[in-house]
């Protein structure tokens, strides 16, 4: 899953990490790109639309259509994604129960992110100039990972990777706790697993060297 782009040097379609395929050279591999590209003229729309129309829950539909035509299953399936792209990653995994998902320095509450610029620019160009923190009930699943979690009654099998330098540190440590307190009844309830670097990267992912072998463990259902 992407992350946002630069403001002012941004490509639409762009497909993150693509690269990467002949790192795994038994599976199948797919780089998806921000839907919402298409419709704003912004670096990352953190795959909403502004309206009804769910981004997640089409890009979900989308995914489970290429999962049956390669012949591959959900629980053979992982998502992977840093910062915005870590943030999708989550969210549709919570719509196809049984994705694993591990994500990078994730953003996990629109409303709490700390880069403000980013927080106005989804305000003025999606919402219409509506501050998240006022969006109707009906869009807080758009917004939230957690929110997405109860909405659907899923929590995927995660892994996030974060360090203390990270600006979206403490949103990470804290999205954990809630998540992991979740009552009632889940359709799906995956573990959720913080893993904290003692690196101080701030908010960059790990180089490639790291984060493939910790995509390779998963696909091989390690522990």
């Amino acid at each position: 899953f992407p992350a946002a782009q630069r403001a002012g040097n941004v490509q639409n379609p762009i497909f993150h990490r693509w690269s990467w395929f002949n790192q795994f050279p038994n599976y199948n591999f797919i780089a998806v790109s921000d839907p919402s590209l298409h419709l704003f003229d912004i670096p990352g729309g953190w795959f909403m639309s502004g309206a009804e129309t769910d981004m997640i829950v089409e890009m979900a539909k989308f995914l489970d259509l290429i999962l049956e035509k390669v012949g591959c299953s959900r629980s053979d399936t992982i998502f992977y994604g840093s910062s915005m792209g870590g943030f999708g990653a989550m969210m549709v995994a919570s719509e196809m129960p049984g994705v694993s998902v591990l994500a990078e320095v994730p953003q996990t509450d629109l409303r709490d992110y700390s880069v403000r610029g980013a927080v106005k620019m989804l305000e003025d160009e999606i919402y219409g100039g509506i501050k998240l923190t006022d969006l109707d009930s009906g869009f807080h699943k758009m917004i939230s990972v957690v929110d997405r979690f109860k909405h659907n009654l899923t929590i995927p099998e995660t892994v996030i990777v974060t360090n203390p330098t990270d600006e979206g540190f403490l949103q990470c440590v804290d999205f954990v706790k809630e998540t992991v307190s979740i009552s009632g009844d889940m359709s799906y309830r995956g573990k959720i697993t913080l893993e904290i670097l003692p690196e101080d990267l701030g908010h960059k992912p790990m180089e490639p060297s790291d984060s493939i072998p910790k995509i390779m463990k998963i696909l091989s259902k390690e522990n």
